[in-house]
């Protein structure tokens, strides 16, 4: 099983999973689409991925 973590916006410093460059309001690290679609390719490509019931393909 393969997770990705996420931190809160706020979580700029460590320890732990942190942002190097933290989102804010008028800066995103990448448009949504963009993220969605390498997303949905790693999980593709990931031996043993299931994908979740009802989930788009």
């Amino acid at each position: 099983m393969t997770f990705l973590v996420v931190p809160p916006a706020h979580r700029a410093t460590g320890p732990g999973v942190h942002w190097r460059v933290p989102p804010t309001a008028k800066r995103r690290l990448t448009e949504a689409p963009r993220l969605h679609a390498a997303l949905r390719l790693a999980v593709e490509h990931t031996p043993g991925a299931v994908r979740p019931e009802g989930a788009p393909r």
